[in-house]
């Protein structure tokens, strides 16, 4: 889409467009400080608002200039009711650029969003997993005490039998004394 009217965003992150150069692109016949006072009190837009009003220092001259930032809603409005074809344009740019904008606000959030859901969903996943650590150190740590518990009966037993050959046997039935 070609720039028109230059579109710029301001400290807020707002978009705003300059008065000034909208009033150029419309081709106003009136002059500027009095086409944007007329406009503003015909229509009632409000400072801090729908406009913000700031003094620009000319380089050159040392003068100034009061500038006029206004928002998109705005300079849609102003172009609207200057009932001309030049106005008609601009307005139609500016509901193209607020398309476009809304477009890349809507991706910005869904990517956002699935981020978020990945995000959401890895720590489930790593909780799951953290479950499973823990199940799997009970489980070592219960079949160690049964080890340890079957070594000392296994020595018990094998103490009691320790160098008593008259207790040796062998399937079950005792044998006699081997000498």
């Amino acid at each position: 889409m070609e720039e028109l009217i230059r579109i710029r965003e301001n400290e807020k992150g707002e978009k705003v467009v300059s008065a000034r150069e909208l009033h150029a692109y419309l081709e106003s016949k009136q002059d500027f400080s009095n086409w944007i006072k007329n406009r503003i009190s015909k229509y009632g837009f409000n400072e801090n608002e729908d406009y913000v009003r700031f003094d620009k220092i000319i380089e050159t001259t040392g003068g100034r200039l009061i500038e006029y930032a206004l928002t998109l809603n705005c300079a849609k409005e102003l172009a609207m009711v200057e009932g001309n074809a030049k106005g008609k344009e601009a307005r139609g740019y500016f509901i193209a650029c607020e398309k476009k904008l809304k477009e890349i606000i809507e991706k910005q959030l869904f990517q956002a969003n699935e981020r978020h859901r990945l995000r959401y969903k890895k720590s489930i996943r790593l909780k799951e997993v953290d479950r499973e650590i823990n199940e799997l150190l009970r489980e070592r740590k219960y079949l160690i005490k049964e080890i340890n518990h079957i070594d000392r009966t296994s020595l018990i037993f094998f103490d009691l039998f320790e160098d008593t050959e008259d207790n040796l046997y062998f399937g079950g039935f005792p044998n006699k004394k081997i000498s």
